[in-house]
């Protein structure tokens, strides 16, 4: 038997689906999840950039080395969609994860339009399509931020085992950083 529960607006907002095998979350775990979130998101915001990783690679390297898991990180959003599709509250997160998807997919079309058929093999330079691809991810970034902790709360509701949206977020945000710093020190 499956049980839900309604987290509320007060609190978080969403559904949460609790298999048989799982406890009801009360208010006060959903408290200490969302502060897990919360902690993992700044955690994160302070880490560093693979860009600035190795100051000895050229910087057309250092771009391709913070663009190339965006593949990965587009795989996963779309793995997340296709599990968690028809949970209550599914139709809201699945707009906001497919918004994710879209936003990184049309990023990487543009960095390498090759990139659907044999992955991501080289980025182009241009710095027009290098701008316009770092908005497409900035657009991602604000989105992820912003409902970072609130989806995070619901895959861990609805049972997303290992959901890695701390992954994700960090790939994108790594990928926005490597475009901008790429534009920046290719300008000077």
């Amino acid at each position: 038997m499956t049980r839900f529960i309604y987290l509320g607006e007060a609190s978080l907002g969403s559904w949460c689906v609790l298999g048989s095998e799982k406890r009801e979350l009360d208010r006060e775990q959903l408290e200490e999840l969302s502060k897990t979130y919360r902690e993992m998101l700044d955690r994160i915001r302070v880490a560093g950039f693979t860009y600035d990783e190795d100051p000895g690679i050229a910087p057309a390297q250092k771009l391709f080395h913070s663009v190339k898991p965006l593949g990965f990180a587009h795989q996963e959003v779309g793995f997340l969609i296709e599990e968690t599709k028809g949970f209550p509250g599914g139709p809201r997160f699945v707009y906001l994860l497919s918004d994710i998807l879209v936003g990184v997919g049309k990023a990487l079309d543009l960095l390498d339009p090759g990139w659907r058929e044999r992955g991501i093999k080289k980025v182009v330079l241009d710095k027009k399509v290098l701008n316009n691809a770092r908005l497409y991810l900035a657009n991602v970034m604000l989105l992820l931020e912003s409902r970072f902790v609130e989806i995070g709360v619901w895959l861990e509701g609805v049972g997303v085992r290992d959901p890695k949206l701390p992954v994700v977020y960090r790939l994108i945000r790594d990928a926005t950083y490597g475009i901008e710093k790429y534009l920046f020190e290719s300008e000077t």
